[in-house]
């Protein structure tokens, strides 16, 4: 069975501490927020116009409708689509064309192609040419398809300004970053990363080399996790098959050849690569996992974490669950990390947690769910993962109850435990 490398490339996975979440409100200066009572229309050339309609519509769903009609079924059919998406950005933004792909995906419109990773960075290097290099813009890109906006946005930024140091200055400027969660700065960094390793043609110890001019730890490691990223990414979809880095006899690699303060970024992005190297089946877990053990001490429970992303991951599901059942994503979910290696489920199972924790910040409902299918004997662990993860989702001094709303009352002490780490 075929996976969509969209399920999963490596997962930003570092734990900092929110303050508050930026909203479309504060930014209406820069792209105003669609307004319910119009109907969008594409002209001839793709771009897109507005005309009224007196009846109140769902903006992303009217925008999928818009794009369907100007598309008519024909050869070229996802041609048009892709550019109907794409024209969207320019009067509306980033937001709302990421979700009238979204609604054209569920109803099975948009077929081109597997993964729609590589597509939203084209819409981030729009938003970055229609925005310009500023951290305000940087943010209006949704973080869906594993943060393909924020990582295209990054393309177009080194395009304009080419010195990756420059650049990253410019829009992860710390100075602006008041009213936003601490982790974004991260997530910048991590952005800066994807968008030097395209510029360097995935030419992976020049590109490290890049994120060593930074000045602070964090910012080295965002940049290297990014880099690390995109490696998978171009690997897995078969664009930058550099020789001597990934290795079919030796599925560590490039993580265990390099210097020991590369090699956590390295190993917690390794996930879908050695997912994807193990095929589906039964024993599909046991072979993703096997690798990760012949890893050197330091890095045996990093690399099994990343490939615990995996477990609730709907892309990978279907690949991975020994017994896969539809829908099921809690209990398909159980089922892979009970397979994980003995001693070692934890990490699976908090990797679990933390992966819908990026998706569902605050709601804890499918974290809730996860954490009831899986045994008894790690339920505790599980539920002290939901608050640590949701705690890193959600504005600075949210109290921990709070964090835990929707945690039943009996596993509640452990989930505000968590949140008070």
């Amino acid at each position: 069975m075929k996976v969509s490398q969209n399920a999963l490339v490596g997962i930003i996975t570092i734990s900092v501490t929110a303050v508050t979440v930026i909203t479309m409100a504060t930014l209406h200066h820069i792209v105003p927020e669609p307004k319910r009572g119009v109907v969008p229309r594409f002209n001839e050339d793709g771009t897109a116009y507005v005309s009224s309609s007196s009846r109140p519509v769902d903006v992303h769903s009217s925008l999928a409708s818009s794009v369907k009609e100007e598309c008519p079924d024909g050869d070229d059919r996802q041609t048009c689509l892709d550019k109907a998406v794409l024209a969207i950005v320019e009067p509306y933004g980033p937001a709302e064309a990421i979700g009238a792909l979204n609604v054209l995906l569920a109803e099975k419109t948009m077929f081109g192609r597997g993964d729609y990773h590589d597509f939203v960075h084209r819409i981030g290097r729009l938003t970055a040419k229609k925005i310009g290099l500023n951290p305000d813009g940087f943010f209006l890109c949704p973080v869906d398809y594993n943060y393909g906006c924020q990582h295209g946005f990054f393309e177009q930024a080194l395009v304009e300004e080419p010195d990756a140091v420059k650049a990253a200055e410019i829009v992860c400027d710390e100075t602006r970053m008041d009213g936003k969660p601490v982790k974004f700065l991260f997530y910048c960094y991590h952005g800066v990363g994807h968008g030097v390793m395209m510029a360097k043609a995935y030419d992976l110890d020049a590109s490290l080399a890049v994120c060593d001019q930074f000045s602070k730890d964090s910012q080295k490691a965002g940049c290297q996790q990014g880099v690390f990223m995109e490696a998978v990414v171009g690997y897995m979809n078969g664009t930058a098959k550099r020789e001597g880095v990934f290795s079919e006899t030796d599925r560590l690699a490039p993580c265990n050849r390099l210097e020991a303060r590369f090699q956590y970024q390295c190993y917690i992005n390794m996930g879908g690569y050695l997912a994807a190297a193990a095929g589906s089946g039964q024993g599909a877990v046991e072979r993703a996992t096997e690798p990760c053990l012949k890893a050197d001490a330091a890095h045996i429970h990093t690399c099994l974490a990343s490939v615990g992303l995996t477990a609730t991951n709907s892309g990978w599901q279907p690949v991975l669950t020994p017994e896969y059942e539809e829908g099921q994503t809690a209990k398909n979910g159980a089922s892979i990390c009970a397979h994980f290696p003995k001693g070692y489920e934890v990490d699976c199972i908090g990797s679990g947690v933390e992966n819908l924790a990026q998706f569902d910040r605050g709601d804890t409902t499918r974290m809730v769910d996860f954490c009831l299918a899986i045994d008894d004997a790690f339920r505790s662990a599980c539920f002290q993962r939901i608050g640590r993860s949701v705690k890193d989702e959600m504005p600075g001094g949210t109290p921990p109850e709070s964090l835990c709303a929707g945690v039943p009352e009996e596993y509640r002490i452990f989930c505000i435990s968590g949140a008070k780490m």
